[in-house]
């Protein structure tokens, strides 16, 4: 559940503050017990500790959306879009943002 993951994620990062994978894992548990700001925190320190991680960029992007912060999500979307290789398996999820975006 939610909140066990999220407590595991917490000791993970307690353990290891820099970890990508514990902070994506802190990241997801967050979102899904309706605590955005820590999310974004999450995703921004993810981010910061390795700016090519693509699973970060698109989840912020996608919470933007959600918070209606439409120029937070573009940015993190088009910085998506040009990092990430052609068969990316979120690609087609972000390029339909990028098209609702402009609507």
């Amino acid at each position: 559940n939610a909140a066990a993951a999220f407590a595991d994620a917490a000791y993970a990062l307690a353990l290891n503050p820099g970890s990508v994978p514990a902070l994506l894992e802190h990241a997801l548990a967050a979102e899904a017990l309706a605590k955005p700001d820590v999310a974004l925190a999450d995703y921004g320190r993810a981010l910061a500790a390795d700016p090519a991680c693509l699973e970060a960029l698109a989840n912020r992007a996608m919470l933007h959306l959600q918070r209606d912060r439409k120029d937070d999500a573009r940015a993190d979307l088009q910085e998506f879009l040009r990092a990430a290789p052609p068969d990316h398996p979120r690609r087609g999820q972000v390029e339909e943002a990028v098209r609702r975006l402009q609507q």
